[in-house]
């Protein structure tokens, strides 16, 4: 590729990127945002989705491993580029509040209806558009490429909803630090970070883990259902030992994983449960558990 630009006034400025693909003409863009218009980006769009067809008819299947690794680091870079510009406009259609006559509840459930994409990742996409308009420099980082949109969707908690009397300033020294880091790695940065700056009494941490508790049922596929909960710290433990203790632990004998130990703990737990008389969605009888 070879991109040369032509100024002709203060504004705008034009860029002619030219190639070596034959399947491909020489594009102009326009890098004046206040010039663009919606049928300047639906065309840009068009010619995206025109251009893919060179990639389709590219065999992968005879690239060099080389060649290979460095497409799709590519490609998935650029997909996150693209993600972020989404994630922009998203934001914008929430707030125009596009969502409201459609029957959907909220942007996320719109999305997700238009599109067909799952519910969780819509969720993710409007979490990556809060993100993006609470912190400006996230904003930038996400658009140079040097933060990807996993790793911004993991900031989320803390550049949206900052604890009460957090400085700005540490919220953007967050942001740096976590530049260039990997999804998991920047949620450890966010809990540390938090330790460090909350200013809520130990009552008030307490009831707030407590506040974020969820147990979500997944659609059944195949005859099975994830199920995925969130749980303080301190009764996941102790749900983690119980489970352990009902299920068992893999031996030599024993050909379960300890994933397997642990559902077999759950649904023993449950066989149990289901046993016991209810009122009112709470248990009244009391289950005791004798181990040998």
């Amino acid at each position: 590729f070879h991109v040369t630009g032509v100024q002709t006034c203060a504004l705008p400025i034009w860029l002619t990127i030219e190639h070596m693909f034959d399947t491909m003409t020489p594009m102009t863009l326009s890098l004046a945002p206040s010039t663009t218009t919606v049928r300047e980006v639906e065309a840009l769009l068009d010619a995206i989705d025109a251009k893919f067809a060179a990639v389709e008819q590219l065999d992968a299947r005879g690239l060099s491993g080389p060649a290979l690794a460095a497409l799709v680091v590519r490609m998935q870079r650029f997909a996150d580029r693209y993600t972020t510009h989404l994630a922009r406009f998203l934001g914008e259609a929430d707030r125009a509040a596009v969502w409201a006559s459609s029957g959907s509840r909220s942007i996320a459930g719109w999305l997700a209806d238009q599109t067909n994409t799952a519910y969780g990742r819509a969720v993710e996409m409007v979490k990556l558009s809060d993100a993006m308009q609470a912190s400006p420099l996230l904003a930038e980082r996400l658009q140079s490429g040097d933060i990807s949109t996993a790793t911004a969707v993991a900031l989320h908690p803390v550049v949206v909803a900052p604890p009460a009397g957090a400085d700005p300033a540490a919220v953007d020294v967050l942001v740096e630090r976590c530049t260039g880091t990997a999804p998991r790695e920047a949620k450890e940065a966010v809990e540390h970070w938090r330790a460090l700056h909350h200013d809520d009494t130990p009552e008030a941490l307490e009831a707030r883990r407590y506040a974020a508790r969820s147990v979500r049922f997944a659609h059944p596929v195949d005859g099975t259902v994830t199920t995925t909960a969130v749980l303080p710290t301190l009764h996941a433990d102790q749900l983690r030992k119980l489970l352990g203790t009902l299920g068992g632990t893999p031996t030599v004998d024993d050909p379960r994983t300890s994933e397997q130990c642990y559902a077999d703990g759950l649904l023993a737990l449950i066989d149990v449960g289901v046993r016991t008389d209810t009122v009112a969605g709470r248990r009244s009888a009391t289950i005791l558990v004798t181990i040998d």
